[in-house]
Order: structure tokens, then C-alpha cells, then sequence
């Protein structure tokens, strides 16, 4: 009996995953170069990021209970609320494919937002790879004036050639 338990015990360890998953993360390469990882949380089955980060891409956040709102200072407004998927941009009315959350004390929005919307709405500004999962990050200070020359996200070269 003795014997037949190890057996089994061995057959469990040699089945168990070797180690711990690395976490999904979204690379992104600002203006000026620097790269930075992103932890993307699945938590509710879907891909999120804390919203935090559009603060940390020079963007400006605010929250007012379940609202949030994602700025450029007299440029563009995106208003969010946390459980619905619609959100305005510039007054206009788009759909996520899930909503905001809050989870405990942080608040996660659809990645979506970040690499399909900011890309679509502002291409001299975001650029997103999905085969990399790495998304280029203009400076959104740059949002509404002159675009420096060079062609990428923020001025800067596009497709890692020279200007």
C-alpha cells in the first residue's frame, strides 16, 4: 500500500507545472525612449490595466465616486464610470467590451481603451503592436498643436528607422 501511494505521489509532482506563470504585461516605448513593463490584471476574465497609468503616460486623472475622467487640459475628455462599458471622448458616446471596476483600492479599465481607442482616436500620438504587445507613447502634451517631425507616435521615427 505503502509503495502504491509513492507511486501515485511521484505521478502528482512530475504533473504539477514546474513553476508560477509569468504575468501578462504591456510594454510600452515613450517619446523619449524609455521603456516601461505594465502588469495587465485578468481578474474578471478580461484584459485591464489600473487607470492609474494614464497619469503615469501625462495624461490627467480624476475620480468623483464611479466617475472617471482621463484629460488633456482643454484638449480631450474621456469620461468613464465604473460598471458600464460606454464612455464619451470629446462628448462623443463608444462602447468597451466590458466595463471599469474597482477592486479594492485601485480602479482597472479595459485595455481596450488603451490600444484600441488612444490608437484610433490619436495615431500621431499611440501606437499599438499586438504581435509585440507593445504600445508607442507620444507625449499628449502634444495633443492639438504641432507634431515634431519624424513620423512615429510623439515624433519620434516610425518603425525604429531614423528620421
Amino acid at each position: 500500500m505503502r509503495a502504491a501511494l509513492g507511486g501515485v505521489f511521484t505521478v502528482l509532482l512530475l504533473c504539477a507545472p514546474a513553476g508560477a506563470q509569468q504575468e501578462p504585461t504591456l510594454r510600452i516605448e515613450r517619446a523619449d525612449g524609455s521603456m516601461t513593463d505594465v502588469p495587465v490584471v485578468f481578474e474578471r476574465g478580461y484584459a485591464t490595466v489600473q487607470v492609474a497609468l494614464f497619469d503615469d503616460l501625462g495624461w490627467s486623472v480624476t475620480e468623483s465616486g464611479g466617475d472617471i475622467t482621463i484629460a488633456v487640459p482643454n484638449q480631450i475628455v474621456v469620461a468613464l464610470t465604473i460598471g458600464s462599458p460606454f464612455f464619451r471622448w470629446d462628448g462623443l458616446v463608444y462602447q468597451l467590451s466590458e466595463a471599469p471596476y474597482r477592486d479594492s483600492n485601485r480602479v482597472l479599465v479595459p485595455l481596450q481603451l488603451l490600444t484600441d481607442f488612444f490608437p484610433t482616436r490619436l495615431p500621431d500620438l499611440y501606437e499599438y503592436d499586438g504581435a509585440r504587445s507593445l504600445l508607442r507613447a507620444g507625449d499628449p502634451s502634444l495633443v492639438g498643436g504641432a507634431r515634431p517631425a519624424g513620423g512615429g507616435p510623439g515624433g519620434g521615427p516610425q518603425g525604429g528607422g531614423t528620421a
